[in-house]
């Protein structure tokens, strides 16, 4: 899938999630990686949906740059959670 076709999924999920990071393979999102007020969210490249509180996250996973932006060890443990899958339509 394309960056995109990610942003607009996202976009549809109707929350404020805010993106941080997207992986790209050879012109396709391997990975994506979000926050909320309360949640730590990443998809894989088939927009299926992983989550973790940001209150239980192990504080050395997370760290917040001069940006505001908050950056996300890939070593963060995550739960498959379906309520965050992507629909692309």
């Amino acid at each position: 899938m394309k960056v995109k076709d990610f942003e607009e999924a996202i976009i549809g999920l109707n929350s404020k999630i805010r993106i941080d990071e997207m992986i790209i393979n050879k012109n396709s999102v391997r990975k994506v990686i979000a926050h909320t007020d309360m949640m730590i969210l990443m998809w894989d490249s088939y927009g299926r949906g992983f989550s973790a509180s940001r209150d239980n996250a192990p504080k050395e996973y997370l760290s917040i740059d001069e940006d505001g932006r908050l950056n996300i060890n890939e070593a963060l443990p995550v739960s498959r959670d379906s309520a965050f899958d992507l629909n692309f339509e």
